[in-house]
Parts: structure tokens; sequence; C-alpha cells
């Protein structure tokens, strides 16, 4: 019962819906930029880890980060960050 009335005070202030379905959208955007490069080079196996995986944002940021290298084949695709 005190974390339910805790969880009603919180979800009443403006500020607290404003960071929380921001924080949800930025990480929905994250993920669907990983998932498009992913998929767009072909690299399957980060495109089902992100696909299966909720991380919060974190896997896709370090997937576009990291693993996104630009392809020397083809010059058209390049790196998003």
């Amino acid at each position: 019962m005190f974390f339910k009335n805790i969880f009603i005070a919180l979800t009443t202030l403006p500020r607290f819906f404003i960071l929380f379905y921001g924080l949800i959208l930025i990480t929905i955007i994250i993920k669907f930029i990983a998932l498009y490069q992913a998929y767009k080079k072909e690299k399957w196996f980060w495109f089902v880890t992100m696909l299966l995986i909720s991380s919060m944002g974190i896997l896709p940021l370090i997937y576009l980060g990291f693993f996104n290298k630009p392809d020397p084949q083809n010059p058209s695709i390049k790196k998003t960050s």
C-alpha cells in the first residue's frame, strides 16, 4: 500500500510525466534507428539481439556508437552517429 501511494504521488506530477514519456520516446527512436541500420547492413546478430532484448536504449547506443562502421563496398550507407 505504501508503494502504491508513492507511485500515485509521483505520477500526478506533470514533470514526471514529461520525463517518463520523453525517455520512452527517445528510447523508441534510438532503437528504431539502430534496428534500421543493422537491417540495412545485414548485421543479423545485432538486429535479433536488439529486437529481443529490452536494454532501455543501452544496446542500440552501443551498436550505433561502436559497431556501426561504414561499409567500404557500399558508399551510399553512411554511419549515422
